[in-house]
């Protein structure tokens, strides 16, 4: 048995004195702050390589695939576009929307009017189709976002609903169930791969807006949101 001395007994006893509290405290800071970086650094190399094959596939698919996988290839990259606005809205807010699809008609409805009736040129009238699609989903929204869980839910149904009737039931502007005829488009996209590349750029920025969107201090704040639904009243607004 090994006798320890009264003194030494005593002083292991003692707490840890401030400086070396001090030293373990900006240790541990600064491994935090290392491993914070690393995770950084990490987490955008990922991201640059996720984005290179991404931008990869999506510049050979077209060349590979013959004129009925491209029109496909097409119609997946405009639902995934979709998908990624909805995922916004239900995936990072916890908000689930029944009328999402109203906007996107909106747009694509805007985009072929504003060809149509107002004969403006294509790239004029795909900038102000978005911005008027933003703008409806902006009047809807104001009603919508002053209720949460179930009340958001099925007021954004009920918009949908009206927009759908509205689009069907106003024949002389928007042909009803006939839908839009004769919709010029210009010739440098009328080619199948063409399109399809113009869809995979808008796809792409619209990808990276959103990636921006979400990695953001508002991203969190949704995130937040999310995460502590019980701290709103049943049926009050989140935002």
């Amino acid at each position: 048995r090994v006798m320890v001395p009264p003194a030494v007994r005593e002083r292991a006893r003692r707490p840890l004195r401030r400086g070396g509290a001090r030293v373990v405290k900006d240790t541990t800071e600064m491994a935090e702050k290392k491993g914070g970086r690393f995770a950084i650094l990490h987490g955008i190399r990922g991201g640059l390589v996720v984005w290179l094959v991404l931008a990869v596939v999506v510049l050979l698919l077209p060349i590979l695939l013959n004129r009925a996988n491209t029109f496909l290839l097409i119609e997946m990259i405009i639902l995934a576009l979709f998908a990624l606005s909805f995922n916004l809205l239900l995936g990072y807010l916890g908000l689930l929307s029944f009328g999402h699809s109203a906007f996107y008609g909106l747009g694509a409805y805007a985009l072929a009017l504003l060809l149509l009736k107002a004969g403006l040129p294509f790239i004029p009238s795909l900038i102000l189709a978005p911005l008027i699609s933003a703008l409806g989903a902006g009047v809807i929204g104001f009603f919508c976002v002053r209720r949460a869980q179930i009340y958001f839910a099925m007021l954004t149904f009920a918009f949908g609903v009206i927009l759908y009737r509205l689009v069907f039931q106003w024949y002389s502007l928007t042909r009803g169930d006939d839908g839009l005829v004769g919709v010029p488009i210009p010739l440098a996209i009328k080619s199948t791969t063409t399109f399809a590349y113009l869809a995979a750029a808008i796809f792409l920025v619209c990808a990276l807006l959103m990636y921006l969107i979400v990695n953001s201090p508002f991203g969190y704040v949704l995130r937040a949101i999310r995460e502590s639904p019980a701290g709103w009243p049943e049926g009050d607004a989140v935002l």
